[in-house]
């Protein structure tokens, strides 16, 4: 074509249209964080012109991003009212909007507990410059999440998350290294909030299960009540209580009992909005043998229906070799199914991080912080076999961000709080050493 111009200089905004103004303004401004940058009730001869209609009159709010950029106006008209249509993200015309995002897999969490649907879990592109999944908005408008990985935005700018071990912030239960803190667990909010962790990961475990907040719906509201005085979130539960009471018997058969149990657990999860459950197979609950392994697999299917329900992803802590583990994760490919990777328990085993790793990266979920000898216990950290340079790398590179959950052994001259405030930094600078050295 001869004689083109310039004209265009950006995107200015994108027009909704929308059937309750009100529900639409939370979607957008509520979950996913637009700021109001203008509310207009509009009528009159310059509108009337301009859309070619009599009589024009629309309600618009018009919303901003929090760092600026394309704005999206959403609409309600008045008269000619509204008309909707059924569509795909396949359908003529377009097809949806693009948004980049931080921290997706939390935006992902807390759309679906405000029942938002969303097509998949999040997604790491081949590539892997990109994380990406697809909303629905309020009138079935399909909304692109994007979230840029690391080697995008440069891997030491993206903040990581660190929280503890519920347990680990009190004196020991006697000779246990963990158990859930029954006289004070509030007061390790306040000492997680001292230092500057961003969560605990809940133990649910018998013994203590009776004593234990989670179980009530009274004792639940008082877990939300610390989380809202401190700012410490509770996103996790380590569900300890399946390694005495086991969910696959010997036989290879789940049971029934302790299954039922743990579909309790999974609804009492989901009242507190917690995000994942890291459900052990290790020590007295480890799979031993291939009728115990196929008793996962027959106990998952109807584990997965609960987690589905409750939008709860459930974590295998194993100790299986990484072929089998990549063999059970294949055969579901389902969303809410990942895996919790535990440093010190893969160095104790004698496992290669790297091919457990790169195995497991599309499934890592969740990360346990801590240091063992090879074929010993627990050792402060840096003093074991867990190689944490390699393992950081390889963890970063897969997108995850945290929470990096500390499971540390103790050292009787420090404080609990002191011990934390130093793991936390441990942690902090060696992954940040690890995008460093990604970067070069």
């Amino acid at each position: 074509m001869k004689n083109m111009i310039n004209s265009v200089v950006s995107l200015r905004h994108v027009g909704i249209v929308v059937s309750d103004l009100s529900r639409s303004l939370t979607f957008y401004r509520d979950l996913l964080g637009f700021s109001i940058v203008r509310e207009m009730d509009e009528s009159g001869l310059f509108l009337d012109n301009i859309l070619k209609e009599k009589n024009v009159r629309v309600k618009t709010i018009k919303l901003a991003p929090s760092k600026g950029g394309c704005q999206v106006e959403l609409l309600q008209f008045i008269s000619p009212e509204s008309s909707h249509i059924s569509r795909t993200i396949f359908s003529g015309g377009i097809s949806h909007f693009s948004l980049t995002v931080q921290d997706l897999n939390n935006l992902y969490f807390n759309l679906l507990k405000n029942g938002v649907e969303c097509t998949t879990s999040p997604q790491i592109s081949e590539d892997k410059n990109v994380k990406v999944t697809f909303c629905i908005d309020p009138d079935g408008n399909y909304i692109e999440l994007v979230e840029m990985m690391p080697s995008e935005i440069g891997e030491s700018s993206r903040k990581i998350s660190v929280g503890i071990m519920q347990g680990r912030l009190s004196l020991p239960e006697g000779n246990r290294i963990q158990s859930f803190p029954q006289k004070t667990w509030a007061n390790e909010f306040i000492l997680a909030s001292q230092a500057k962790l961003d969560c605990i990961e809940w133990i649910y475990e018998t013994g203590t299960d009776i004593y234990n907040p989670l179980r009530t719906n009274e004792g639940i509201e008082e877990i939300k009540k610390a989380i809202q005085t401190t700012g410490v979130k509770v996103r996790s539960i380590c569900a300890d209580y399946y390694m005495n009471k086991r969910l696959i018997g010997q036989s290879g058969l789940p049971e029934k009992e302790t299954l039922e149990h743990f579909f309790w657990l999974i609804k009492q999860a989901g009242k507190l909005k917690i995000q994942y459950i890291v459900l052990p197979f290790v020590d007295s609950s480890s799979l031993k043998s291939d009728a115990e392994i196929s008793g996962l697999r027959n106990a998952l299917m109807q584990i997965l229906v609960h987690a589905e329900k409750e939008k709860i992803e459930i974590h295998l802590e194993t100790d299986l070799p990484h072929q089998k583990l990549h063999s059970i994760y294949s055969e579901f490919s389902h969303p809410f199914l990942k895996a919790n990777y535990d440093i010190g328990n893969s160095a104790a085993l004698g496992y290669d991080p790297k091919e457990e790793l790169t195995c497991l990266s599309s499934w890592l979920g969740s990360v346990h912080v801590k240091d063992r000898k090879k074929g010993g216990g627990t050792v402060p950290l840096g003093t074991g076999n867990a190689d944490f340079p390699t393992c950081f790398g390889l963890i970063r590179k897969t997108g995850f961000s945290g929470p990096f959950i500390l499971q540390v052994a103790r050292e009787p001259e420090l404080s609990e709080l002191e011990l934390a405030k130093r793991n936390k930094l441990f942690v902090e600078q060696l992954v940040e050493k690890a995008a460093s050295d990604t970067e070069k």
